[in-house]
């Protein structure tokens, strides 16, 4: 296979089934990863300084991590933090997290995929390269809320054909995978969430002084 220049990459979310079949371990993944988030972070810092000059109270709200870090540190310093954070730390870590997952579905219980985690995960990783590289275009003010969906339909696009060149498998079959591992995730966050929400009532009916009543129909009121 003809090697392929970092920058070529850039291409992948434009063709990646040209680009996503290339054969990675984890650490030339992860590598390769970084390497190609050098100029988007750069370029996040540029707009987003910029734009933290221009409108400062209202530019980023939909940049995860800034709106806390703008309070805490001002907008400017958020804008670098919030970036670096994000994109060096979260998305990475959900590139594991995800494949794990996606790996633990298509390969152990729909039988789909045919090769090992590192095959997953490299499918994973091109699948958040048009959040990565798109990434500075949250900063400019009002063209977030428009671009977040399109960032989003446009990830899981490149995800359904990377998981598909990586696992050498339809990509049918890689997109059912895909939509069965996140309505089952879906549902797991929902049922946590539900579990807490039922356990914390009780709580707090007994801080608001309403007597919660325990086994064998007696009560003991708050005092």
């Amino acid at each position: 296979m003809a090697s392929i220049k970092i920058l070529d990459y850039y291409k992948s979310i434009f063709s990646p089934d040209k680009y996503s079949s290339k054969n990675f371990s984890i650490g030339s993944a992860m590598a390769l990863y970084y390497k190609l988030s050098v100029i988007p972070i750069l370029l996040s810092f540029l707009v987003g300084l910029l734009a933290a000059y221009v409108v400062p109270s209202a530019a980023h709200l939909n940049v995860p991590l800034f709106g806390i870090l703008s309070i805490l540190a001002g907008p400017k310093i958020a804008v670098i933090i919030s970036t670096i954070i994000t994109l060096w730390v979260i998305v990475p870590l959900g590139i594991f997290v995800n494949a794990f997952i996606y790996q633990m579905f298509g390969k152990y219980f729909l039988k789909a995929f045919r090769f090992k985690y590192e095959k997953t995960f490299t499918g994973t990783m091109f699948g958040v390269f048009p959040l990565l590289f798109l990434y500075w275009l949250l900063f400019v003010p009002k063209l977030s809320i428009i671009v977040l969906p399109i960032i989003a339909v446009w990830e899981f696009i490149v995800l359904v054909i990377a998981i598909s060149s990586q696992q050498k498998i339809s990509r049918l079959q890689s997109f059912g995978v895909l939509v069965a591992s996140e309505l089952v995730l879906l549902m797991f966050v929902f049922l946590i969430f539900a579990i807490g929400f039922a356990s914390f009532l009780p709580i707090s009916q007994g801080i608001h002084g309403i007597s919660p009543v325990f086994p064998g129909g007696s009560a003991t009121p708050y005092s």
